[in-house]
This record gives C-alpha cells, sequence and structure tokens, in this order.
C-alpha cells in the first residue's frame, strides 16, 4: 500500500514543522514525477490511499484529482 500525503518545506520552516503538512496532494515540495520514476523502477502495482482529513463529496473527488495528478500525471 502506497500512502500519499503532500508536504511543503517552505510552510515547515516559516510556520512550523507540522503546518507543512497542510497542502493540498500536488501542491508542495514532494517531488512526484521523481516518485512516479522510482514506482515504475519496482513495477509498483499496489493501491493508495490519501493520508489527509476527509469531507463531503466534492472534497472527496478533489482528492481523487489530486492523487489522479500525482500517481499517474493525469
Amino acid at each position: 500500500k502506497l500512502d500519499i500525503k503532500e508536504y511543503d518545506l517552505n510552510v515547515a520552516m516559516n510556520d512550523g514543522m507540522r503546518k507543512g503538512f497542510s497542502v493540498p496532494i500536488g501542491e508542495g515540495s514532494v517531488e512526484w514525477p521523481k516518485v512516479r520514476t522510482e514506482l515504475l523502477k519496482i513495477d509498483f502495482r499496489g493501491w493508495a490511499t490519501a493520508e489527509v482529513k476527509g469531507g463531503d463529496r466534492a472534497r472527496l473527488a478533489e482528492i481523487r484529482k489530486q492523487m489522479d495528478r500525482v500517481v499517474t500525471n493525469a
């Protein structure tokens, strides 16, 4: 299983380490193209979960879009 979350180093340095996790998936410091490359190298075929706050259907749809962008580059 792949746990997906985002982290922003600039936010962390300015507002505190835990605040670095407060950014949407795909808008932080994680280098997702490199992550995808490494997942391809190991032939990852598992499933992924978003480690973020939940919400209503609209929020969950947005999380899905974020995950699609970073995992599949869609």
